[in-house]
């Protein structure tokens, strides 16, 4: 396993080194006994809403063979023995993890923390190869699989390099969430390392599944492993990492802050000058850094110069392409491409060459197209494609987003034709409702997910999403309104109901609905509140946590000549903007991104994303005008 250098501070808040933490906390009052000269770890801190769960006297709340585990200066140590694995008592599916660990001394092994898999029978030899464990592994960051029939290194993405000195005491936290099998992990205050994992929704499949499960200290090797001070907070609300380090504070006075939330500050750097409005983002060559897709040109990152991977063949006019998405379509270990076009051209998957022309030595070849494949034809008028995995199996879905709203609502499954090739076969989600707007979310609160479209809304079924075409429901109707496409859902009120949030796209106005209790019958209710009516062509929204206060904003702006000259408002100079959600007072407040007559628009697919690694949400923007990147460098 590969390790890398880099030296990191965390930066806490200290209040007397006691622990701290949310309801139901329950740590010592007494500050904890310092260590010996050599122990420089950081003092203990507090970590809202966490629970410290080893009090660093005794195991209580903890399985540990004393053949291995020891308590030592406050913390809990394994050397030797027979038992690899400290573990909880506790079993934890969706939750955060903070603890500080070294290794004293180090002997060719590592630290490890594993989750997600079977809780062991034998604490003096507990099960852990093929027992469908993750594993974690500060300060460097790597991962391992623990899944039968062989366990493995684990791919995943890496945000930073970790450090490969484990002697020295570093704060690791884990952010998992069970039902979309993600895990984010920060060692040292700077985020390192994400995964998801291909099959969240699977239970029972041991090759396969994830379950709530105990979450254990890993004693790996000769040396010796110690953790102290270990919190974890169940179930948490919000997908932010509460370790990582914050901007340089500005000096006193000069950060200005509206009752709306921070304004921030942004570098700007034009990419490319084209008529693309979609993008998105992976590591195309497996460097460790994130690269760009953007229309026929990737980015490779960090420096993102364009490269051609396809022609232009998906439309020939208006809207050249409706969306770029990367997978691994034939699963060689290379993520692929797939794009399609407004006309009935269809839907196309690039296969990524890889490195076949250096291992051929026909370096002249790295340039050459991408193999272009058809993955299903289309019906035309084709807004948007979605990339979603409806039944859990770790393979998405194709939904599809037809401008006309008497068309089908379909969601195209792969599959393989005669010859073993990948195809799209399209599923009837809806017999009408193709539409202008797609969003996904539990409407009803019955702990399914729905589909949102511009007549109404669909229910989903218990049980096989394709068994059936699903249940319409028009009391969210926005046939009127030509919703944003995409538009987004989110419980803003906290009152347990999913509101919608919506602008016109090819008119002024930028609206949330809130979801009013249902009628006797279960009917849904809605009334409607202004956000913004200044701007017009809102066509694209996303939600992302810019400033880093832990709450989501709304993030829109003007899509330029979305029907060429044709809306409201199309001669306007565009701008794009971010709303803050003040909770007490339940309402937006806007903050400029990029001001009107700055040339910057926002077309129809935007891509929020760490780019630079500073641990802060970048924003990538294409339109018609002009593509760019926006690095978010953090409050004024």
């Amino acid at each position: 396993m590969k390790s890398h250098n880099r030296n990191l501070t965390v930066l806490c808040t200290i209040i007397s080194g006691v622990a701290i933490c949310g309801s139901g906390a329950t740590g010592d009052k007494k500050a904890p006994r310092a260590d010996a000269a050599s122990d420089t770890s950081p003092p203990q801190v507090a970590y809202a809403g966490c629970v410290r769960i080893f009090n660093g006297r005794d195991f209580d709340g903890w399985v540990a063979d004393p053949s291995t585990w020891s308590i030592t200066n406050g913390a809990m140590r394994g050397v030797a023995g027979t038992s690899r694995l400290a573990y909880t008592k506790t079993d934890y599916g969706s939750f955060r993890l903070i603890f500080t660990a070294r290794m004293n001394p180090v002997n060719n092994d590592h630290l490890g923390v594993l989750f997600w898999g079977d809780r062991p029978t034998d604490p003096s030899k507990p099960k852990i190869d093929n027992a469908g464990w993750i594993q974690f592994m500060p300060p460097f960051a790597g991962m391992w699989d623990y899944h039968p029939p062989q366990h493995r290194n684990l791919p995943h993405e890496t945000i930073a390099k970790g450090s490969n000195d484990s002697t020295r005491w570093c704060v690791t936290e884990i952010l998992c969430n069970l039902e979309k099998g993600t895990m984010r992990a920060a060692v040292d205050g700077v985020e390192l390392a994400r995964y998801t994992h291909p099959t969240p929704g699977e239970r029972q499949d041991p090759e396969k599944r994830i379950i709530a499960g105990p979450i254990g200290m890993f004693r790996h090797g000769g040396g010796a492993s110690e953790y102290k001070d270990i919190y974890v907070e169940a179930d948490p609300e919000e997908d932010r990492l509460i370790t990582l380090k914050t901007p340089a504070a500005a000096p006193q006075g000069s950060r200005k802050e509206s009752a709306g939330g921070s304004d921030l500050r942004w570098t700007k750097r034009t990419l490319f000058v084209g008529p693309y409005e979609n993008c998105t983002t992976a590591d195309l060559n497996k460097d460790g850094r994130l690269d760009i897709v953007y229309g026929p040109y990737w980015f490779a990152g960090p420096d993102f110069v364009p490269r051609a991977y396809r022609p232009n063949h998906l439309s020939p006019a208006y809207h050249h392409n409706n969306s770029d998405h990367v997978m691994d379509v034939d699963q060689d270990g290379w993520p692929d491409i797939i794009a399609g076009g407004w006309d009935t051209n269809g839907i196309y998957w690039y296969k990524n060459p890889g490195s076949q022309a250096a291992e051929r030595s026909r370096g002249w070849e790295m340039h050459n197209a991408w193999e272009a494949h058809q993955l299903s034809a289309t019906r035309g008028r084709m807004e948007m494609f979605v990339l979603h995995d409806y039944d859990g199996d770790g393979v998405p879905e194709l939904h599809a987003v037809c401008y006309g709203r008497e068309e089908p609502l379909e969601v195209f499954r792969f599959s393989k034709d005669a010859v073993g090739q990948p195809v799209l076969k399209p599923f009837i989600l809806g017999v009408e409702g193709g539409g202008h707007g797609v969003a996904l979310g539990d409407v009803n609160g019955d702990g399914r997910e729905d589909v949102l479209c511009e007549i109404g809304w669909y229910e989903r079924p218990a049980g096989d999403p394709f068994a059936n075409p699903w249940k319409l429901h028009r009391e969210t109707d926005l046939s009127k309104m030509h919703p944003s496409c995409p538009f987004v859902v989110k419980d803003l009120n906290r009152d347990g109901r999913l509101d919608i949030i919506f602008g016109r796209a090819h008119d002024y106005g930028l609206y949330w609905w809130e979801q009013l209790a249902p009628k006797s019958d279960g009917t849904t209710q809605w009334k409607q509140h202004v956000i913004d009516e200044s701007w017009s062509q809102a066509h694209c929204l996303a939600l992302a946590d810019l400033d880093g206060d832990g709450q989501e904003e709304l993030i829109a702006g003007k899509c330029i000549w979305a029907h060429n000259a044709g809306d409201p408002g199309a001669a306007d100079p565009p701008g794009v903007h971010y709303y803050h959600w003040d909770k007490t007072a339940l309402k937006f407040t806007r903050h400029t991104i990029a001001a009107p007559g700055e040339g910057i628009a926002l077309g129809r697919q935007i891509s929020v994303v760490d780019l630079n690694r500073d641990g802060r949400p970048d924003l990538l923007l294409p339109s018609k005008h002009s593509f760019w990147v926006l690095f978010n460098e953090g409050p004024k």
